[in-house]
């Protein structure tokens, strides 16, 4: 899928869109998206393929700390008694809802929750603005 800086061209400037679940530009998101590269020739973008990268490590970890991978409760079990760090941050089933912990706005710590990332368009590239600490850039006022 093309990445709308690109297609968009200079049009793209200064948007800023978020995602709940997005890549962090940290070392392991970082080691993830220079292997998705190596491996596929272009960058992974910024929220779908780290998730669907976590979804699928998460699920095997979790066969891997069960007696028997097959055994549905025994898997479930592990999910909601184990927190996983993924390339989009940190994922805890064990809640009541089953899902992720959103950070900021359900834990101040960024280290067990799952951020919410807001990207600002800036020389046509996506550059993080937070929640801190994943943000490396700083807002710019549009100029049009």
């Amino acid at each position: 899928m093309p990445d709308s800086a690109a297609t968009l061209g200079d049009a793209a400037e200064g948007i800023v869109w978020a995602t709940v679940s997005g890549t962090y530009g940290d070392v392991v998101g970082k080691v993830f998206a220079r292997a998705f590269t190596a491996a596929y020739g272009e960058g992974p973008g910024y929220s779908q393929a780290g998730l669907g990268y976590d979804l699928a490590h998460i699920l095997i970890s979790a066969w891997q700390h069960t007696a028997d991978p097959s055994d549905v409760a025994g898997t479930l079990a592990v999910l909601r008694s184990t927190r996983y760090r993924g390339v989009n941050g940190s994922y805890t089933f064990g809640t009541d809802g089953q899902s992720t912990v959103a950070y900021p706005e359900e834990t101040s710590d960024p280290s067990i929750g799952n951020a919410r990332l807001v990207f600002q368009i800036q020389d046509g590239e996506h550059v993080r603005l937070g929640s801190p600490p994943y943000g490396d850039g700083v807002f710019r006022r549009p100029q049009r």
